[in-house]
């Protein structure tokens, strides 16, 4: 939807269960892309400097949390196999490790989420054209509009 909901502008709602256990690191990372979406559009289709906006705080401290995830709690990052808190973590004398491995994740999940975009910029062009004329879609008119099913 582009309604604006309490202090969101818009937003997407994912279906699955975000604190369901058993999510495979791949998973975690479409995630964490998932929830980066919302700046890899703005850089895409408004640029670095002038498009950037803060709409995308939420999301981005969302994405965070399942890089720490994947560096701590399950243990998924080569090299980071202990599974001990991320605060325990920045509390170790290997802080500047942990924080750069979490900013890689990121800043590679950004990239590989700009790429994604890039590629389907028709596609999301004709779906913020549709929201503009109803303001709120279903996944089944999404899916119409993206794939042409039924």
């Amino acid at each position: 939807t582009l309604i604006a909901r309490g202090p969101y502008l818009g937003m997407v709602q994912q279906r699955q269960d975000e604190e369901a256990v058993g999510y495979t690191r791949a998973e975690l990372l479409s995630i964490i892309r998932i929830k980066l979406a919302g700046r890899a559009a703005e850089l895409v289709f408004n640029g670095n400097e002038m498009g950037l906006t803060d709409g995308a705080s939420n999301d981005l401290e969302g994405a965070t949390y399942f890089a720490k995830l994947i560096i701590s709690r399950y243990g998924m990052e080569e090299g980071f196999l202990p599974v001990v808190s991320f605060d325990d973590m920045m509390k170790s004398s290997l802080a500047k490790v942990y924080f750069d491995k979490l900013n890689e994740i990121l800043v590679r999940e950004l990239d590989n989420t700009i790429q994604i975009i890039e590629g389907n910029k028709e596609k999301i062009e004709a779906l913020a054209d549709e929201l503009l004329v109803k303001s709120r879609l279903e996944t089944e008119e999404m899916r119409q509009i993206l794939y042409g099913d039924n």
